[in-house]
């Protein structure tokens, strides 16, 4: 069983391997500005994404809900006020 893991570890990566290669190979001719506007950027002979920042904060839809009145009530009480 031992030989049978390595060899399919040693087939997974070659597969990666070869894969990697044809990501580059199809975005060689592309720019760094090119790259950047489909969320890539090259390091060296590497292609990869570009790193999504985390800290976003969301609000949920029933808090906002709860802190603002809908645009419609504003503009009725506005017109009325």
């Amino acid at each position: 069983m031992t030989f049978l893991g390595l060899f399919t570890a040693a087939y997974l990566r070659c597969k990666q391997a070869i894969e990697n290669h044809y990501t580059y190979q199809s975005t060689a001719h592309l720019d760094d500005r090119l790259l950047n506007d489909v969320g890539l950027y090259r390091l060296g002979k590497h292609v990869a994404p570009v790193p999504q920042e985390q800290d976003i904060a969301v609000k949920p839809s029933n808090e906002s809900a709860k802190t603002e009145p809908p645009v419609a009530s504003r503009e009725l009480q506005e017109s009325t006020g």
